[in-house]
């Protein structure tokens, strides 16, 4: 979630990029693959809409064209007749729905508080992320009821857990042992 200031001249310069990979593993050596992307302005976040995202081909850093014949697009019935007969070409689309903080439910906008003002998070990571607001929830509530300050700087879990999730090294390692191991 982030909040951006309204005015129409208002412009961060900045994309949100989406990026496929696969891995893979050629003998000893893990091959990482970009298998497309698609991009958009931070700026076309700001109000509530649905985005069909066109997805390109190469990666960010070198865009290429995508053949027509890699695109696998095996519809069935109606949607199948209709690419018979138009023959117009299948294009990749990454559909996303953006909702503005006022059309969220309460309770999601509660949780939201406890989250830095703008949090980009891996899919994977949802349930220990999920544990993480649990436990800043608990311990704020708990402090709340016997009428206790906190100091969440003294307090080991929240002061590391969102430099641990930041580091690229050491989260995939966590967030794949929490999957495996605790849940």
């Amino acid at each position: 979630m982030a909040e951006f200031n309204q005015t129409k001249e208002y412009d961060t310069g900045l994309t949100l990029v989406f990026e496929f990979i696969i891995f893979y593993r050629r003998e000893k050596e893990l091959i990482e693959m970009s298998t497309g992307w698609a991009d958009v302005e931070l700026n076309e976040l700001r109000k509530s809409q649905i985005l069909d995202l066109k997805i390109k081909g190469g990666s960010p850093l070198r865009e290429i064209n995508i053949n027509e014949v890699d695109v696998r697009a095996n519809r069935k019935g109606w949607r199948n007749m209709v690419k018979m007969i138009s023959k117009t070409p299948v294009t990749s689309k990454l559909k996303i729905e953006i909702k503005t903080h006022a059309q969220l439910s309460v309770e999601t906008r509660e949780d939201l508080e406890f989250m830095p003002a703008v949090t980009l998070i891996n899919r994977n990571a949802l349930g220990l992320l999920k544990v993480y607001r649990n436990y800043l929830g608990r311990t704020l509530k708990e402090a709340h009821e016997k009428h206790q300050n906190v100091d969440l700087n003294n307090d080991v879990m929240a002061r590391t857990f969102w430099k641990t999730m930041d580091c690229p090294d050491t989260w995939g390692n966590i967030v794949f042992f929490w999957n495996q191991s605790v849940t």
